[in-house]
């Protein structure tokens, strides 16, 4: 027997939230040129959108 899933249990989390506002916020940076040390930037954008996909293939 299944039981419907509650609100409490499809909530986003925090965590998520934070790692993806860290991802907006790095490629704004690398797109406006805004980063003094692009590469940096780069790399955590890039990381940053990696494990935004994997929690989006997870939750799924």
């Amino acid at each position: 027997m299944t039981t419907a899933a509650t609100r409490g249990d499809r909530r986003i989390s925090p965590v998520f939230l934070g790692i993806a506002a860290v991802t907006a916020v790095a490629g704004w940076a690398v797109w406006t040129g805004f980063a003094d040390a692009t590469g940096f930037a780069v790399f955590l954008f890039v990381t940053g959108a990696w494990i935004v996909s994997l929690c989006l293939h997870e939750y799924a």
